[in-house]
């Protein structure tokens, strides 16, 4: 028998899916689907509307077990007025902001582009959290992982043996994954006492050993252990040995925009690609302000690129032969107009308040010239 521990969670995972199913599929599906289970309900229930099912409908739905199919629970519950109106609540303020006339980013082809509600609503990326284990949101710090993995699997470098060094990697799920498709790498993060001094520490956003950074969940012990080894770096000042490394990638998701200034964290972006074999790819997320292309936090503990200071930096990497990318279009669906102000409590962040100014995720994948 299945522990019922491992049973929920298979449900869980199994109900992911089928409300990615069920999100697609405006009617019913006409080949016929798994029968919806008691676990089935009891997780869409935790799900789709964060409670626990009442006795009244846990009843209502454990009668219809024999005829229904799992995806029409997931669609009826995505189509209740309960969801609707949780779904309106995480809801921040609204605004319209500047849109270049190109078309918004997809997940293919993949550009330097801006978290978008169309990326996070596309099968593509249910599938991607399905791998680093968590339920799919709205929020753009997992999109900054998505957009990790599917830069990787686009360039052809989650094979077997490529090496990829990671910067400021914190606790992120995706060393596990990239450990799991038997990926070596080298995964750094700043020294304790500068990450104690920084209150990285205190937020669990750092991580000084192996241990700290594995995902069981995701990568077994042994095969994780064989594939990964973690160093002390400081971003600011890259070790000479890891730029005559020739890595095939190297990455960062979250951390440039923390060195102090734009400056200094454009300095890594260049610094990092001295890092990578010739053709190899270098895969950044940072803070893009989508509010202001004139002011803008340049210097403090948290500063936020605007469009002029990446395009500037396209254009010079381009002059020196690296191949990028740009579509900073910022979404045109319903999400996309909202941000989370703070303390930031809500579950849907695709755009959040800092300062006097709104900011989102931008994710950059340069291909190293040559190759």
């Amino acid at each position: 028998m299945i522990p019922g521990r491992e049973r929920v969670s298979r449900a869980r995972r199994r109900l992911i899916d089928l409300v990615r199913r069920a999100q697609a599929r405006p009617q019913p599906p006409v080949l016929p689907g798994p029968r919806a289970t008691r676990d089935d309900v009891r997780v869409a229930y935790r799900l789709l509307l964060g409670r626990e099912p009442d006795p009244e409908g846990f009843a209502f739905w454990i009668a219809k077990l024999g005829t229904m199919q799992a995806t029409e629970l997931a669609r009826h519950l995505l189509h209740s007025v309960e969801y609707r109106q949780r779904w309106l609540a995480q809801l921040g303020p609204a605004a319209d902001f500047a849109k270049p006339d190109a078309p918004p980013p997809t997940w293919s082809p993949l550009a330097s582009q801006l978290v978008t509600q169309a990326q996070v609503d596309s099968v593509l990326y249910w599938r991607w959290c399905d791998e680093i284990g968590e339920a799919p949101r709205h929020h753009r710090k997992q999109w900054e992982y998505v957009y990790l993995l599917q830069a990787l699997d686009s360039a052809g470098m989650l094979a077997p043996g490529t090496c990829g060094l990671g910067f400021g990697v914190g606790r992120e799920p995706t060393v596990s994954v990239l450990a799991k498709r038997a990926c070596r790498l080298l995964v750094t993060d700043l020294a304790a006492d500068a990450a104690a001094r920084g209150g990285w520490r205190g937020s669990l956003q750092h991580s000084s050993s192996l241990g700290e950074i594995h995902h069981p969940e995701i990568c077994d012990h042994a095969t994780f252990r064989a594939h990964v080894e973690h160093r002390v770096q400081d971003m600011r000042a890259i070790d000479a040995d890891l730029k005559r490394a020739g890595f095939d990638f190297v990455w960062s998701l979250c951390a440039l925009e923390h060195l102090g200034s734009l400056e200094e964290g454009l300095r890594f972006v260049r610094e990092s690609l001295a890092c990578v074999r010739p053709g190899g790819l270098a895969v950044h997320t940072t803070e893009f302000n989508v509010s202001s292309d004139d002011a803008t936090i340049e210097r403090g503990p948290t500063v936020l690129y605007r469009r002029r200071d990446v395009e500037v930096l396209a254009r010079e990497l381009a002059r020196e032969g690296h191949d990028v990318q740009l579509n900073l279009h910022p979404g045109d669906g319903p999400l996309d107009r909202h941000y989370d102000v703070p303390p930031y409590a809500s579950d849907v962040q695709m755009k959040i308040q800092v300062g006097a100014f709104v900011t989102t995720s931008l994710g950059l994948v340069i291909r190293a010239r040559g190759g």
